[in-house]
């Protein structure tokens, strides 16, 4: 499908916040882990060509894999075999291959084991099986069953995260639902109506529900660790949040071009930003102030991103020329 601008700035600033909230604390990593994940799955959807049938679906499949699981497999192995100070093991290779299967973003307690986390990748992993199930449910269900559908995954997706945490994170896939559903339906002209004022009510909206979460737990949404805080005012938290950057993008459009090519190739600063504390945390990580060593980090990453890019086109040039 062809790309929408205001989308590209919406991830391109997005993408940012990510590195911000994994690097600052308090507040600030509140205020961004309340939207940011499922942002991402709703704007994941919004230009996502769904199957038409049983063979289109299985080549999306495919196709998904490889766009989504690879990088991921990659990745771990990269950190399996180069992550510093290891010492290999039959036990930690058993981790190793046990942390794949639950592809979780945090720690998972099994039966007194402790199941290392994939890290970030956890989400590319809830992306694929969750984009995967909508799709089918889509072929199957109608449009009008799809919604009640939709709600009913993801309230049984908070509730067994309650319990047990599923191999390949499939309570979160469960959880995510919604934001999968959000994204499918949404209509992208209506964000570019008024975005001012639409950005002003969404702003205070998102805000307003996420103090009402601090005075009451003083906790957030954390889709990784299952932290579903006053569910289901953290959902409209997330979709108040969500839909606001997606103003700010609209607003946006036209005048960074640096932040739609940022979004443009999210998933390429997406894997940086994982490589960055065992291949980069020296460079970034300098003081015990997390505001510098988020400035230092957002420019290591965005450095090494143009330096990949760079990297890249000059391999295709000379592909095009052999």
């Amino acid at each position: 499908m062809r790309r929408i601008e205001w989308i590209d700035y919406t991830k391109g600033i997005a993408i940012l916040l990510v590195i911000i909230g994994h690097t600052m604390s308090g507040v600030i990593r509140g205020a961004i882990f309340s939207f940011h994940m499922p942002l991402f799955f709703i704007l994941s959807c919004m230009t996502y060509r769904w199957s038409k049938g049983g063979t289109d679906f299985i080549r999306k499949l495919k196709k998904s894999f490889v766009h989504l699981i690879v990088p991921v497999i990659l990745l771990l192995l990269w950190n399996t075999f180069f992550t510093e100070g290891i010492i290999f093991t039959n036990k930690y290779f058993e981790n190793r291959l046990l942390s794949l299967l639950f592809s979780s973003g945090v720690e998972v307690r099994f039966e007194n084991y402790a199941i290392w986390p994939i890290g970030l990748t956890w989400f590319l992993v809830a992306l694929f099986w969750g984009r995967t199930l909508f799709d089918y449910l889509h072929l199957k269900f109608s449009c009008k069953l799809l919604p009640f559908i939709s709600v009913t995954l993801s309230v049984i997706g908070v509730y067994i995260s309650k319990y047990i945490w599923l191999p390949f994170s499939f309570d979160i896939v469960l959880a995510i639902m919604i934001f999968l559903y959000i994204g499918s339906v949404a209509n992208l002209d209506w964000f570019t109506q008024k975005p001012l004022i639409k950005s002003a009510v969404l702003f205070c909206i998102w805000g307003g529900t996420l103090v009402v979460e601090y005075i009451s737990k003083y906790d957030y949404l954390e889709l990784a660790a299952r932290e579903y805080v006053l569910f289901p005012l953290c959902y409209v938290t997330a979709m108040a949040g969500s839909f606001w950057l997606c103003e700010i993008g609209v607003l946006l459009s036209g005048h960074f071009a640096a932040l739609r090519y940022l979004g443009e190739n999210s998933l390429v600063v997406f894997c940086i930003h994982y490589l960055d504390y065992s291949l980069l945390f020296k460079l970034w990580s300098r003081t015990d102030n997390d505001l510098l060593n988020c400035i230092f980090r957002l420019i290591v990453d965005i450095v090494a991103f143009l330096l990949v890019m760079k990297i890249k086109s000059l391999f295709i040039k000379r592909f095009k020329t052999d």
